[in-house]
């Protein structure tokens, strides 16, 4: 689906256990990747899985947008 490159961001808009599970796998194979989220979003990561990746952490509010090469 990538053509082997790797995932620059994965967006978390809610977490729910049917629609993240794969989160943890996501994390282990782009550990580069950077994980877009508000506070709630990572409070519930932290709960839920076992990796720390507070680096990757790109926290948003209602109203920012996030510029991603061509499409914002």
């Amino acid at each position: 689906m990538l053509g082997g490159r790797p995932l620059d961001y994965l967006v978390v808009n809610h977490m729910e256990p049917d629609h993240c599970a794969n989160i943890e796998e996501l994390v282990r194979r782009y550990p580069d990747m950077k994980i877009v989220g508000n506070t709630k979003t990572f409070q519930f990561l932290e709960q839920f899985y076992s990796f720390n990746k507070k680096e990757n952490y790109l926290e948003v509010k209602e109203g920012d947008e996030l510029a991603v090469g061509k499409h914002t």
